[in-house]
């Protein structure tokens, strides 16, 4: 990992931890999807916690792929797809299909 991935990880591993929310823009090729995503979602999911990566559509069979492809080489983690739009519903059904998941 390039310093600057080390160090953004941490900075959103941090705000976590402290219960925040964190956004950062980074350029293209800065490890968005292969690097910082995986991290990311391997060190904050867990049994009580649902990591939801959010990405358009032309990005999300890589997306999925590369996650996929992560999780496999270390633990097994399942890797679900929840397709909606602003023009789907969000109920308590949306909910309970995220918490079962």
């Amino acid at each position: 990992m390039r310093p600057a991935q080390v160090e953004l990880v941490r900075k959103f591993k941090r705000s976590a931890d402290a219960g925040g929310s964190l956004c950062h823009q980074m350029i293209m090729g800065a490890g968005k999807t292969t690097v910082i995503c995986p991290l990311l979602a391997l060190m904050l999911g867990d049994t009580d916690t649902l990591v939801v990566q959010v990405v358009p559509h032309a990005l999300l069979d890589f997306s999925r792929g590369i996650l996929r492809q992560r999780f496999g080489a270390i633990i097994p983690r399942a890797v679900y797809t929840f397709s909606f739009d602003r023009y789907n519903e969000a109920g308590y059904g949306t909910l309970e299909a995220l918490l079962a998941a």
